[in-house]
């Protein structure tokens, strides 16, 4: 198997591992986002160490004394939609806000107002 194919192997199951559904992860291969995916793809066990199996540290989380939004896109996975909950459930005074017209990837122009909206405490004008 060629080099290639083991890096999009491993990108494919990454997502599956975080909850993409089958059909999306079809349609992110045909995406040019994907060769950066592929290019990245011999980080991705880090990334699984780091996040321990999936499984939330919920007592390392309470211990959190700093204000907490846990924040994830509407059009996020559910998965990664759950997790946002999760961490703000075991933060103490922590908020979950799901953004709306967002994916997981980030955009900046719709970011911006939500975080002048969180950090200023009052509601901004949204484009």
């Amino acid at each position: 198997m060629r080099k290639e194919e083991k890096r999009s192997q491993a990108v494919n199951y990454f997502m599956a591992t975080v909850g993409v559904p089958a059909p999306f992860r079809l349609m992110m291969r045909l995406m040019p986002f994907w060769g950066q995916l592929k290019a990245n793809a011999h980080t991705l066990p880090y990334d699984a160490a780091v996040m321990a199996g999936f499984v939330l540290p919920t007592k390392r989380l309470a211990a959190i004394k700093v204000p907490v939004v846990a924040m994830a896109g509407v059009k996020s996975t559910p998965t990664l939609r759950r997790a946002a909950e999760a961490v703000a459930t075991a933060v103490p005074k922590a908020r979950h806000q799901v953004a709306e017209k967002m994916s997981h990837a980030v955009n900046p122009k719709l970011m911006a107002p939500l975080l002048v909206e969180i950090f200023s405490g009052t509601p901004s004008k949204r484009t």
